[in-house]
Protein backbone atom coordinates (compact mmCIF):
# COMPACT_ATOMS: atom_id res chain seq x y z
CA UNK A 1 0.00 0.00 0.00
CA UNK A 2 1.26 3.33 -1.04
CA UNK A 3 1.68 6.24 1.48
CA UNK A 4 -1.48 7.28 2.75
CA UNK A 5 -1.97 11.41 2.90
CA UNK A 6 -4.20 14.18 4.19
CA UNK A 7 -4.05 15.64 0.39
CA UNK A 8 -5.75 12.46 -1.34
CA UNK A 9 -8.11 12.31 1.81
CA UNK A 10 -5.55 8.93 3.23
CA UNK A 11 -7.24 6.86 -0.15
CA UNK A 12 -5.46 3.59 -0.15
CA UNK A 13 -4.38 2.73 -3.21
CA UNK A 14 -1.86 -0.94 -3.62
CA UNK A 15 0.81 -2.26 -6.35
CA UNK A 16 1.82 -5.26 -7.10
CA UNK A 17 5.02 -5.67 -9.01
CA UNK A 18 6.88 -8.79 -10.23
CA UNK A 19 5.68 -12.48 -10.00
CA UNK A 20 6.50 -15.39 -12.58
CA UNK A 21 4.52 -15.16 -16.07
CA UNK A 22 2.76 -17.99 -17.84
CA UNK A 23 2.49 -19.67 -21.38
CA UNK A 24 -1.27 -18.71 -22.29
CA UNK A 25 -3.50 -22.26 -21.92
CA UNK A 26 -1.22 -23.43 -19.34
CA UNK A 27 -2.37 -25.00 -16.25
CA UNK A 28 -2.98 -22.72 -12.65
CA UNK A 29 0.21 -24.53 -11.52
CA UNK A 30 2.26 -24.39 -14.59
CA UNK A 31 4.83 -21.63 -15.10
CA UNK A 32 6.25 -20.92 -18.56
CA UNK A 33 9.05 -22.49 -20.39
CA UNK A 34 11.35 -19.94 -19.29
CA UNK A 35 10.16 -19.55 -15.94
CA UNK A 36 10.94 -15.72 -16.26
CA UNK A 37 9.65 -13.56 -13.68
CA UNK A 38 7.39 -10.67 -14.11
CA UNK A 39 9.15 -6.83 -14.07
CA UNK A 40 5.24 -5.28 -14.57
CA UNK A 41 3.37 -3.56 -11.86
CA UNK A 42 -0.14 -2.93 -11.56
CA UNK A 43 -2.53 -0.51 -9.08
CA UNK A 44 -5.21 -0.72 -7.46
CA UNK A 45 -7.09 1.91 -5.33
CA UNK A 46 -10.52 -0.33 -3.78
CA UNK A 47 -11.76 3.20 -2.23
CA UNK A 48 -12.34 5.02 -5.55
CA UNK A 49 -15.72 6.13 -6.83
CA UNK A 50 -15.28 3.03 -9.55
CA UNK A 51 -12.20 1.19 -8.80
CA UNK A 52 -10.30 -0.73 -11.61
CA UNK A 53 -7.16 -2.61 -11.90
CA UNK A 54 -4.76 -0.94 -13.70
CA UNK A 55 -2.54 -3.24 -15.55
CA UNK A 56 1.11 -3.08 -16.40
CA UNK A 57 1.28 0.85 -15.47
CA UNK A 58 4.82 0.90 -14.83
CA UNK A 59 7.71 -2.03 -15.24
CA UNK A 60 10.88 -2.32 -13.19
CA UNK A 61 13.80 -0.57 -14.72
CA UNK A 62 15.87 -4.03 -15.26
CA UNK A 63 15.03 -7.85 -14.86
CA UNK A 64 12.03 -8.83 -13.40
CA UNK A 65 11.41 -10.61 -9.94
CA UNK A 66 9.82 -13.48 -8.19
CA UNK A 67 9.75 -13.35 -4.20
CA UNK A 68 10.59 -9.57 -3.81
CA UNK A 69 10.26 -7.84 -0.67
CA UNK A 70 9.15 -3.73 -0.52
CA UNK A 71 9.48 -1.58 2.06
CA UNK A 72 8.21 1.90 2.63
CA UNK A 73 10.60 4.28 3.15
CA UNK A 74 10.34 7.74 5.46
CA UNK A 75 11.12 9.95 2.26
CA UNK A 76 7.34 8.32 0.68
CA UNK A 77 9.07 6.29 -2.03
CA UNK A 78 9.36 2.32 -1.76
CA UNK A 79 12.40 0.17 -1.83
CA UNK A 80 12.03 -3.37 -4.12
CA UNK A 81 14.87 -5.46 -3.17
CA UNK A 82 15.46 -9.62 -2.45
CA UNK A 83 14.18 -12.46 -4.94
CA UNK A 84 14.66 -14.36 -8.15
CA UNK A 85 14.55 -14.00 -12.32
CA UNK A 86 13.23 -16.65 -12.70
CA UNK A 87 11.11 -19.58 -10.91
CA UNK A 88 8.69 -19.84 -8.26
CA UNK A 89 8.27 -19.62 -4.48
CA UNK A 90 8.28 -22.66 -2.18
CA UNK A 91 10.30 -25.90 -1.61
CA UNK A 92 11.79 -27.06 0.97
CA UNK A 93 15.12 -25.65 2.47
CA UNK A 94 18.24 -26.41 -0.25
CA UNK A 95 15.83 -28.00 -2.93
CA UNK A 96 17.32 -24.63 -4.95
CA UNK A 97 15.01 -25.84 -7.93
CA UNK A 98 12.17 -23.65 -7.30
CA UNK A 99 13.91 -20.75 -8.09
CA UNK A 100 17.57 -20.55 -8.54
CA UNK A 101 18.56 -16.86 -10.32
CA UNK A 102 18.89 -14.13 -7.87
CA UNK A 103 17.96 -10.73 -8.63
CA UNK A 104 20.65 -8.57 -6.60
CA UNK A 105 18.91 -5.52 -8.40
CA UNK A 106 17.58 -2.80 -6.50
CA UNK A 107 14.55 -0.40 -7.73
CA UNK A 108 13.17 2.16 -5.80
CA UNK A 109 9.41 3.73 -6.66
CA UNK A 110 8.34 7.14 -6.24
CA UNK A 111 4.58 7.39 -6.03
CA UNK A 112 4.13 11.07 -6.39
CA UNK A 113 6.31 11.35 -9.76
CA UNK A 114 5.14 7.57 -10.84
CA UNK A 115 8.56 6.15 -11.83
CA UNK A 116 11.34 3.97 -10.42
CA UNK A 117 15.18 4.48 -10.39
CA UNK A 118 17.82 2.11 -9.98
CA UNK A 119 19.32 1.69 -6.56
CA UNK A 120 22.84 -0.38 -6.15
CA UNK A 121 22.94 -3.69 -6.34
CA UNK A 122 23.11 -5.96 -3.10
CA UNK A 123 25.98 -8.39 -3.03
CA UNK A 124 23.82 -11.63 -0.85
CA UNK A 125 20.82 -13.59 -3.04
CA UNK A 126 17.64 -13.92 -1.10
CA UNK A 127 15.56 -16.10 -2.36
CA UNK A 128 13.14 -18.55 -0.26
CA UNK A 129 12.32 -17.22 3.02
CA UNK A 130 14.08 -14.06 2.57
CA UNK A 131 13.04 -10.28 4.58
CA UNK A 132 13.63 -6.77 4.36
CA UNK A 133 12.65 -4.37 6.80
CA UNK A 134 13.25 -0.73 8.27
CA UNK A 135 14.69 0.22 11.07
CA UNK A 136 14.85 3.27 13.20
CA UNK A 137 17.38 5.01 11.89
CA UNK A 138 15.73 4.92 8.45
CA UNK A 139 17.73 2.09 6.69
CA UNK A 140 16.87 -0.83 5.75
CA UNK A 141 18.01 -4.76 6.60
CA UNK A 142 17.64 -7.81 3.96
CA UNK A 143 17.92 -11.00 6.21
CA UNK A 144 17.45 -14.76 5.01
CA UNK A 145 17.12 -17.19 2.78
CA UNK A 146 17.48 -21.18 2.89
CA UNK A 147 18.15 -21.08 -0.84
CA UNK A 148 21.96 -20.35 -0.66
CA UNK A 149 23.05 -23.26 -2.69
CA UNK A 150 21.16 -22.45 -5.62
CA UNK A 151 25.00 -22.34 -7.04
CA UNK A 152 24.58 -26.08 -6.74
CA UNK A 153 21.52 -26.67 -8.86
CA UNK A 154 23.19 -27.93 -11.91
CA UNK A 155 25.14 -30.35 -9.82
CA UNK A 156 21.69 -31.14 -8.52
CA UNK A 157 20.72 -32.14 -12.08
CA UNK A 158 23.74 -34.00 -12.97
CA UNK A 159 23.82 -36.23 -9.84
CA UNK A 160 27.43 -35.10 -8.39
CA UNK A 161 25.58 -33.74 -5.17
CA UNK A 162 22.41 -33.94 -3.30
CA UNK A 163 21.05 -31.35 -1.73
CA UNK A 164 20.29 -30.74 2.27
CA UNK A 165 18.41 -33.37 3.57
CA UNK A 166 16.27 -31.69 6.46
CA UNK A 167 14.78 -35.37 7.57
CA UNK A 168 18.46 -35.97 8.29
CA UNK A 169 20.15 -33.29 8.75
CA UNK A 170 23.36 -33.65 6.40
CA UNK A 171 24.46 -32.33 3.72
CA UNK A 172 25.78 -34.29 0.53
CA UNK A 173 24.58 -38.27 -0.21
CA UNK A 174 23.25 -39.99 2.39
CA UNK A 175 25.52 -43.30 2.99
CA UNK A 176 22.64 -45.37 2.56
CA UNK A 177 22.78 -44.06 -0.89
CA UNK A 178 25.87 -46.10 -1.69
CA UNK A 179 27.34 -43.19 -3.08
CA UNK A 180 30.86 -41.59 -2.95
CA UNK A 181 29.69 -38.23 -0.40
CA UNK A 182 29.73 -34.85 -2.58
CA UNK A 183 28.70 -32.12 -0.44
CA UNK A 184 26.59 -29.26 -1.85
CA UNK A 185 26.54 -25.71 -0.67
CA UNK A 186 25.05 -24.96 3.10
CA UNK A 187 21.37 -23.63 2.23
CA UNK A 188 20.88 -20.92 5.08
CA UNK A 189 22.30 -17.46 4.52
CA UNK A 190 22.77 -15.70 8.12
CA UNK A 191 24.58 -12.94 6.69
CA UNK A 192 22.36 -9.13 7.15
CA UNK A 193 23.36 -6.58 4.55
CA UNK A 194 22.07 -3.07 4.71
CA UNK A 195 20.64 -0.32 2.61
CA UNK A 196 22.07 2.95 3.18
CA UNK A 197 19.31 5.14 1.21
CA UNK A 198 20.32 9.03 -0.11
CA UNK A 199 19.08 10.67 2.83
CA UNK A 200 21.02 8.83 5.41
CA UNK A 201 23.99 11.05 4.26
CA UNK A 202 22.57 14.49 3.95
CA UNK A 203 23.70 16.70 6.22
CA UNK A 204 21.23 19.00 9.22
CA UNK A 205 19.12 15.88 10.21
CA UNK A 206 15.98 16.95 12.59
CA UNK A 207 16.84 15.81 16.15
CA UNK A 208 14.20 15.42 18.70
CA UNK A 209 14.93 16.19 22.08
CA UNK A 210 16.13 12.91 23.80
CA UNK A 211 13.21 12.18 27.08
CA UNK A 212 10.55 9.67 26.54
CA UNK A 213 7.23 10.66 27.21
CA UNK A 214 8.72 14.24 28.54
CA UNK A 215 9.75 15.37 24.90
CA UNK A 216 7.25 13.58 22.79
CA UNK A 217 3.96 11.29 24.32
CA UNK A 218 4.34 7.76 24.74
CA UNK A 219 1.39 6.46 23.48
CA UNK A 220 -1.60 8.72 21.07
CA UNK A 221 -5.37 8.49 21.34
CA UNK A 222 -7.40 8.85 17.93
CA UNK A 223 -7.95 12.55 16.60
CA UNK A 224 -5.58 13.72 19.23
CA UNK A 225 -3.32 16.46 18.31
CA UNK A 226 0.61 16.29 20.20
CA UNK A 227 3.75 18.22 20.93
CA UNK A 228 7.22 17.30 19.71
CA UNK A 229 10.50 18.62 21.51
CA UNK A 230 13.65 19.27 19.16
CA UNK A 231 17.37 19.91 19.99
CA UNK A 232 17.61 21.25 16.16
CA UNK A 233 15.16 24.09 14.38
CA UNK A 234 11.77 22.82 14.32
CA UNK A 235 11.42 25.08 11.53
CA UNK A 236 13.26 23.21 8.85
CA UNK A 237 11.21 20.19 9.48
CA UNK A 238 8.98 19.79 6.44
CA UNK A 239 7.09 16.68 7.05
CA UNK A 240 6.56 14.18 9.74
CA UNK A 241 6.11 10.08 8.51
CA UNK A 242 4.62 7.78 10.83
CA UNK A 243 5.53 4.14 10.13
CA UNK A 244 4.18 1.48 11.65
CA UNK A 245 6.14 -1.40 13.19
CA UNK A 246 6.58 -4.32 10.48
CA UNK A 247 7.19 -8.06 10.50
CA UNK A 248 7.95 -9.85 7.33
CA UNK A 249 7.92 -13.64 5.44
CA UNK A 250 7.29 -14.70 2.49
CA UNK A 251 7.58 -11.54 0.36
CA UNK A 252 4.12 -10.15 2.66
CA UNK A 253 4.98 -7.60 4.94
CA UNK A 254 0.96 -6.98 5.57
CA UNK A 255 1.81 -4.76 8.82
CA UNK A 256 3.46 -2.26 6.78
CA UNK A 257 1.70 0.87 6.76
CA UNK A 258 2.96 4.93 5.91
CA UNK A 259 0.73 7.76 7.24
CA UNK A 260 2.25 11.46 6.92
CA UNK A 261 1.32 13.69 9.85
CA UNK A 262 -0.16 17.27 9.22
CA UNK A 263 2.03 19.73 10.93
CA UNK A 264 -0.44 22.25 12.34
CA UNK A 265 2.85 25.01 14.06
CA UNK A 266 6.12 24.74 14.42
CA UNK A 267 8.60 27.48 16.47
CA UNK A 268 12.43 27.12 16.66
CA UNK A 269 12.13 24.53 19.07
CA UNK A 270 8.71 22.47 19.08
CA UNK A 271 5.91 21.13 16.87
CA UNK A 272 2.14 20.73 16.98
CA UNK A 273 1.34 17.75 15.26
CA UNK A 274 -1.81 15.98 14.35
CA UNK A 275 -2.62 12.43 15.00
CA UNK A 276 -4.37 9.68 13.00
CA UNK A 277 -8.18 10.13 12.88
CA UNK A 278 -8.51 6.64 13.40
CA UNK A 279 -7.93 3.00 13.66
CA UNK A 280 -8.75 2.39 9.79
CA UNK A 281 -6.00 4.98 8.86
CA UNK A 282 -3.24 4.25 11.65
CA UNK A 283 -3.74 0.55 13.43
CA UNK A 284 -3.28 0.05 16.92
CA UNK A 285 0.15 -0.75 18.05
CA UNK A 286 3.71 0.77 17.96
CA UNK A 287 4.93 3.08 14.97
CA UNK A 288 8.32 5.25 14.27
CA UNK A 289 7.54 9.06 13.77
CA UNK A 290 10.50 10.16 11.08
CA UNK A 291 11.15 14.23 11.34
CA UNK A 292 11.89 15.09 7.37
CA UNK A 293 13.74 18.00 7.46
CA UNK A 294 13.03 20.49 4.22
CA UNK A 295 16.74 19.17 2.22
CA UNK A 296 15.61 15.55 2.43
CA UNK A 297 17.07 14.66 5.29
CA UNK A 298 15.53 11.99 7.43
CA UNK A 299 15.82 12.17 11.45
CA UNK A 300 16.00 9.37 13.64
CA UNK A 301 12.76 7.93 14.67
CA UNK A 302 11.04 7.74 17.72
CA UNK A 303 8.88 5.26 18.86
CA UNK A 304 4.74 5.72 19.45
CA UNK A 305 2.20 3.77 20.25
CA UNK A 306 -1.50 4.04 18.75
CA UNK A 307 -3.99 3.46 21.32
CA UNK A 308 -7.51 3.76 22.42
CA UNK A 309 -8.94 6.55 24.28
CA UNK A 310 -10.26 10.01 24.54
CA UNK A 311 -8.66 12.71 22.59
CA UNK A 312 -6.68 15.24 24.08
CA UNK A 313 -6.03 18.00 21.83
CA UNK A 314 -3.56 20.86 22.99
CA UNK A 315 -4.38 24.52 22.03
CA UNK A 316 -2.78 25.12 18.42
CA UNK A 317 -1.80 29.73 18.42
CA UNK A 318 -4.20 31.44 16.18
CA UNK A 319 -0.83 32.37 13.68
CA UNK A 320 -1.03 28.79 12.74
CA UNK A 321 -1.54 26.95 9.61
CA UNK A 322 -2.13 23.66 8.91
CA UNK A 323 1.12 22.59 6.40
CA UNK A 324 1.61 19.29 4.70
CA UNK A 325 4.02 17.67 2.17
CA UNK A 326 4.40 15.14 -0.50
CA UNK A 327 6.44 13.25 1.81
CA UNK A 328 9.72 14.08 2.20
CA UNK A 329 12.44 14.81 0.52
CA UNK A 330 13.98 17.43 -1.87
CA UNK A 331 12.31 16.39 -5.04
CA UNK A 332 14.98 16.80 -6.44
CA UNK A 333 14.92 14.29 -9.75
CA UNK A 334 18.19 12.09 -10.70
CA UNK A 335 18.90 12.28 -6.89
CA UNK A 336 21.34 9.62 -5.57
CA UNK A 337 19.41 6.48 -4.41
CA UNK A 338 21.75 5.55 -1.45
CA UNK A 339 24.56 2.43 -0.54
CA UNK A 340 24.57 -1.18 -0.26
CA UNK A 341 27.17 -2.91 2.13
CA UNK A 342 27.78 -6.04 4.38
CA UNK A 343 27.49 -5.59 7.80
CA UNK A 344 30.82 -6.88 10.27
CA UNK A 345 29.39 -8.98 13.00
CA UNK A 346 30.07 -6.13 15.65
CA UNK A 347 27.69 -3.99 13.82
CA UNK A 348 25.70 -7.15 13.18
CA UNK A 349 25.07 -7.85 16.15
CA UNK A 350 24.08 -4.11 17.36
CA UNK A 351 21.33 -4.58 14.79
CA UNK A 352 20.22 -7.55 16.15
CA UNK A 353 19.60 -6.24 20.04
CA UNK A 354 17.93 -2.93 17.90
CA UNK A 355 15.43 -5.84 16.50
CA UNK A 356 14.96 -7.03 19.91
CA UNK A 357 14.28 -3.37 21.22
CA UNK A 358 11.62 -2.87 18.98
CA UNK A 359 10.05 -6.75 19.55
CA UNK A 360 9.92 -5.56 23.15
CA UNK A 361 8.38 -2.46 22.92
CA UNK A 362 5.57 -4.04 20.62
Amino acid sequence: MLPLRSSNNYQATFITCGGTLRDAGVTNTSISATGTASNYCSKFSPEAENPVWIENFIQFPGSGKVMPDVVLMPDGKLLYVNGATWGTAGGDAGVCSNAHDPSLQTFIFDPVASTFARGPDFTVARLYHSGAILIPDGRIITTGSEEANYVDFPKILNNECFPFNGSASTLGWNSTNNVASASCTQPFEYRIEVFTPAYFNLPNKPLVSAGYGSSYPTTLTYGSNFVVKFDTAATDVASISFIRYTTTTHSTNNDQRFVELPILYANTTHLIIDAPKNVSIAPLGNWMLFPVAKNGAVGHSITIKMASGTASRVVVPAAATTTSTNGGGSGKKNAAVGTSVMLGNSLVMGLLACASLIVGLA
